[in-house]
């Protein structure tokens, strides 16, 4: 895929991208658009192997890729240790993405039908690997002292979907032939989101457990609510409202009580992940178009963006935002910075591009950390950058 290298002065010109959405044409650019300059690029993994979104704890980032767990040092990019997952007699294993659990880094597993988790010490990468009937399908989900995560038990063709917090019970969250449910996303400290294909739950932990009919010790949903599309992601937005993006384009705004669209957004093309920071809204897409909405809305059932930017290249996972600044990851590898709170006009241009060594799709991040911008990609690699 050819990368477009000449950022300092950009004017971008696009295809309509469809429904509401105006088309990204005269972008406002800042007087130079700075570098974001790669501090270093290290293999993490087998080349065709895409690198999970970083942990970056103590120092360090920490990604899996297959059946290997990474530790990189922040400052060198020099690997701190790297281990290698099997279970006998089948050989390796799959390896999810890692959380800081207990002071640990949490890794699940998956082998057939076997599964478990990984605890691994962040200094030396000495691990304990675990064997059980639960798979963590999404990584350990915190606020403030509480936590949650979506977990599945495998049956013969199937998956069964909890939702564990701190309550008594797990959240039941349905039985599938495919895993197609979100992170858990905190809405206030009483309301704990799930998305699950077309629809978003809710559970409510230390609240009303509500019982199946089958008596099992599990609860069912305290609340759900449709989507107008199969979810892509969830977050927490202002005023305890929750946010959630689609697969055929939308961004809904719902209450984060009981889940009814407060309004919504039609950026068009696959979006990402969202994002929420500063009142700010931030989705991209797969035309490379990055949008940004007022996380309060536009007293409107449909809302235009407050502004929009060009990233070059398809941007499919979660924005990231740091210290008024929002970095968006791209199908060419590279990093693009936006102004969060636009450029005074519907167009913007980024205030700063970074340039993977290689091009190659965005599958983890970015994060941003310590000064830098962290992401893995699909030819096993991970860089980082410097944000100044």
């Amino acid at each position: 895929m050819m990368r477009a290298r000449a950022w300092a002065v950009i004017a971008v010109v696009c295809a309509a991208i469809g429904g509401a959405t105006p088309s990204v044409s005269a972008a406002r650019s800042p007087r130079s658009t700075a570098t974001l300059h790669r501090v270093w690029t290290v293999r993490v993994g087998q080349r065709r192997r895409e690198v999970s979104t970083p942990l970056v704890s103590g120092g360090a980032a920490f990604v899996s890729d297959g059946d290997q767990l990474t530790a990189v040092e922040l400052g060198t990019g020099a690997t701190r240790w790297q281990t290698t997952h099997t279970l006998d007699p089948y050989g390796a294993v799959y390896l999810g993405q890692p959380a800081l659990v207990s002071g640990a880094i949490s890794t699940p597993w998956l082998q057939l039908r076997s599964v478990g988790t990984v605890a691994s010490d962040p200094a030396t990468g000495a691990y304990e690997q675990s064997q059980g009937s639960w798979y963590r399908f999404g990584h350990l989900v915190r606020h403030r002292r509480d936590s949650a995560s979506v977990q599945g038990a495998l049956g013969p063709g199937y998956w069964q979907m909890t939702l564990v917090y701190a309550a008594p019970h797990p959240g039941y969250l349905g039985t599938t032939g495919n895993p197609a449910f979100t992170d858990p996303v905190f809405v206030g400290s009483l309301h704990i989101w799930v998305g699950d294909l077309q629809h978003v739950a809710r559970f409510d932990p230390g609240g009303v457990c509500v019982a199946p009919p089958e008596g099992y010790p599990i609860c069912e949903a305290n609340a759900v609510a449709p989507l107008d599309g199969d979810v892509v992601g969830l977050a927490a937005g202002a005023d305890h409202t929750l946010i959630a993006t689609t697969a055929n384009g939308l961004v809904e705004v719902l209450d984060g009580v009981d889940g009814h669209e407060l309004w919504r957004a039609n950026p068009g093309g696959a979006v990402s992940l969202p994002s929420v920071a500063g009142g700010v809204i931030v989705v991209g897409d797969s035309n490379g178009i990055v949008h940004a909405y007022s996380a309060t809305g536009c007293a409107a059932p449909t809302c235009a963006p407050i502004w929009e930017g060009a990233a070059g290249s398809a941007v499919a996972t979660a924005p990231a935002f740091s210290n008024g600044t929002v970095y968006v990851a791209t199908a060419d590898g590279s990093v693009v910075a936006f102004a969060a709170s636009g450029c005074g006009a519907a167009t913007c241009a980024p205030t700063a591009v970074g340039l993977s060594k290689r091009a190659s799709p965005v599958t983890g991040g970015p994060v941003v950390a310590d000064g830098f911008v962290v992401i893995g990609t699909a030819n096993g690699k991970l860089t980082a950058f410097r944000t100044t």
